[in-house]
């Protein structure tokens, strides 16, 4: 007995395009699969002269490198160093959770910044952040005094 896969259709209120617009289009597609085309502004033939010299793309991509570096030096310096601070805070042996922690954590927080920096924008998130951290650091400070 052959199974069969249902059927699903779709509707949406979408006017036809016109045959004007659809060779306009045509003229314009660069790159056309069964998923997908790529306009030919998309490609970057049509940049203007020194684009890549420009200091937009220059400092576009030393801030892409930056955070990149950062967010490698954030967890390699703990990982590498995760077994002395196993030893020093008491041995345990579910140290393996901290480096899943970690990947989840930033996992979720990725999603939850990146919604809030729509919503507010990345000026006012990067500002408030910016205070929370400086309160927090302001608190373990006085902790830190408490404790010694």
């Amino acid at each position: 007995m052959a199974s069969t896969k249902p059927q699903l259709n779709y509707s949406e209120d979408v006017a036809p395009a016109s045959q004007d617009s659809v060779g306009e289009l045509a003229d314009r597609v660069a790159i056309h699969t069964e998923t997908y085309n790529i306009d030919e502004s998309a490609l970057g033939h049509d940049l203007p002269k020194h684009y890549y010299l420009s200091p937009g793309f220059i400092g576009t991509v030393v801030a892409l490198c930056l955070g990149n570096i950062s967010n490698y030096l954030g967890w390699t310096m703990p990982s590498n160093s995760l077994l002395l601070i196993n030893e020093s805070i008491g041995p345990s042996s579910n140290i393996g959770w901290v480096a899943l922690s970690y990947t989840l954590g930033l996992s979720v927080a990725f999603l939850i910044v990146g919604r809030l920096s729509d919503i507010f924008g990345r000026r006012w998130l990067g500002y408030w952040t910016l205070q929370i951290r400086t309160l927090a650091s302001c608190v373990v400070q006085a902790f830190l005094a408490v404790l010694t």
